[in-house]
């Protein structure tokens, strides 16, 4: 599984993944986190930065559901 991924993120699921410290549940329970709080950081900062860009009031809101698939989206692309 870690054939794909290199560096000192390989070493430390190697080393997490070799002494049974943490199970696949909390790797998936820390990414799912990971994921929500990048979440929330693209909606505030888009919901923050468009309507000053853009110079109108009316644009579009991002919500919770919007920035997650951005999110996701993103991640898929790089």
């Amino acid at each position: 599984m870690t054939n794909l991924i290199g560096g000192a993120i390989k070493k430390t699921v190697e080393k997490m993944a070799g002494t049974g410290q943490y199970s696949v549940l909390t790797l998936l329970f820390i990414g799912l986190i990971i994921i929500l709080i990048k979440t929330y950081l693209v909606k505030v900062t888009y919901n923050y930065v468009v309507p000053k860009v853009m110079n109108k009031k009316d644009t579009y809101v991002l919500d919770y559901k919007d920035s997650f698939f951005m999110v996701i989206l993103f991640h898929a692309l790089l």
